[in-house]
């Protein structure tokens, strides 16, 4: 069963940036990064216990080709991705959204 997604507007704020960084660096790598996101995104909605858990109620989940991970609270009936952050950044700045 795949869940419904909802992309907090912070993460969509990173997401922003990140395809920002990407194509100042090289052109169409934002675009690329994009299909990256929604291609994890989309196993994230199938398979919402796959990826890494970093906290007791946020999972991580790493981009292939690209530095940036999403990070994600699975619920029953939904997924919110509430950042996608640098790999190099701690998850744990996400410390309001781990309780219940």
């Amino acid at each position: 069963m795949t869940l419904p997604v909802i992309v907090l507007p912070s993460a969509d704020l990173d997401i922003a940036a990140a395809i920002r960084h990407y194509n100042k660096h090289r052109l169409g790598y934002g675009e690329l990064f994009r299909l990256e996101l929604d291609r994890t995104i989309g196993i994230i909605a199938r398979w919402p216990e796959a990826y890494e858990q970093v906290t007791p109620r946020l999972r991580r989940a790493v981009l292939h080709r690209f530095q940036h991970a999403v990070i994600y609270r699975p619920f029953p009936a939904c997924i919110r991705v509430v950042g996608v952050i640098p790999t190099r950044r701690d998850p744990a700045i996400f410390p309001g959204l781990d309780t219940p």
